[in-house]
């Protein structure tokens, strides 16, 4: 029997954490993520990783900070192996950041597109058309983002999603116009924006508030919000006693993280049943840890047996793929001589690179 009943316990690990971060441009969303590293890992930035999606190139004038560039899906594929597989022996990768958030949407959008198309034989241009439209793309679009955070965080690594806010018009399901209010959150859709408000653990906003006078702004302070004020909107999975509405963000980067990541431990801690000290909570922080190292060990095993199976699947598809050009003499020649230049008893014990190569010979 693999289900397992036990008592709950909060988590006190930032490496626990999924974070979703909306904000203006330029207001220091990425920055937050480089000194939030720097600052809890004693200045080692190899434990983090900032991961530009598309056309967001906004770390570029980062130092201290480990990147790469995703631009397709098959990217996003391999990094989720290469951080599951070689957490603990080819990197020490602790916390991942995703800049843009508004960018990997159209890239998932695109592999849902694709999909469909193999899988109803129908042109597929957008994701509305997508497996017959009525929003089942959108659908099969929040099933695979979910699925790709979740398989991450479950292999112990911290999340930190980015996305750009914005300002919207809400109306209440059944009420009028004028019952309609404006709320500032995230540029995605909707749709797209309830996956990371279901699955995230600290849906947070930045804001800057403009003192105008005679229509000229004298000051602006910047402000990140943890709880919504009705308008600003935020929250987290946290007793509202225990996190402050907002904290003011600091001149001083450095010191804005240092203030961020204890409020958010501040949080961890203060959520307990029973008061903890210092030392309980660093304490229980360690145990977190061996616990997270066992988790991604079930996970990587996971991570193999998928690939094999994934290997397998197209070693089948390819196999009936050549068995489709096997219809004429000149091909099963050009296989004949394949298989005996490779000294290959059959097409049976071709694996995937040498089918891709004889099926580029029968092109």
């Amino acid at each position: 029997m693999s289900i397992k009943i036990q008592m709950n316990e909060t988590k006190k690990g930032m490496e626990q954490l999924r974070i979703y971060l909306r904000g203006e441009s330029k207001t220091g969303k990425s920055t937050l993520f480089r000194d939030m590293i720097l600052e809890k890992y004693n200045g080692d930035a190899s434990k983090g990783l900032l991961c530009q999606i598309g056309n967001e190139t906004g770390a570029n004038f980062l130092s201290d900070l480990q990147t790469t560039h995703i631009d397709n899906y098959k990217d996003l594929i391999e990094l989720q192996k290469l951080l599951i597989t070689g957490k603990g022996k080819e990197h020490n990768i602790e916390m991942v950041c995703f800049d843009t958030i508004d960018e990997i949407t159209e890239i998932f959008d695109k592999e849902v597109c694709r999909l469909s198309q193999i899988e109803t034989g129908k042109v597929c241009k957008s994701i509305n058309s997508a497996y017959s439209g009525y929003g089942m793309g959108m659908e099969k679009t929040k099933s695979l983002m979910k699925s790709y955070f979740t398989k991450l965080h479950r292999a112990g690594f911290g999340i930190f999603c980015i996305s750009h806010s914005k300002v919207k018009n809400i109306k209440p399901k059944g009420c009028n116009e004028d019952e309609s209010y404006m709320v500032l959150s995230s540029s995605l859709s909707n749709a797209y924006n309830s996956v990371f408000e279901d699955i995230f653990d600290a849906i947070l906003t930045i804001t800057v508030e403009r003192n105008v006078v005679d229509g000229k702004i004298e000051n602006t302070e910047r402000r990140l919000y943890f709880r919504s004020d009705g308008y600003v909107m935020g929250g987290c999975r946290f007793n509202n006693k225990v996190i402050p509405q907002y904290i003011t963000i600091n001149d001083d980067s450095r010191q804005f993280a240092r203030d961020f990541i204890n409020t958010l431990e501040d949080a961890m801690k203060n959520s307990s049943s029973t008061p903890l000290t210092q030392e309980e909570f660093k304490q229980l922080q360690k145990e977190e840890k061996k616990q997270a190292e066992e988790d991604l060990k079930q996970v990587q095993q996971e991570v193999e047996e998928q690939e094999k199976e994934e290997q397998q699947k197209s070693v089948d598809e390819l196999k009936s793929q050549l068995k489709g050009k096997l219809k004429t003499s000149e091909n099963k020649n050009i296989v004949k001589d394949y298989l005996k230049e490779k000294d290959i008893k059959s097409v049976a014990n071709l694996d995937v690179e040498q089918l891709t190569e004889v099926l580029a010979k029968l092109q």
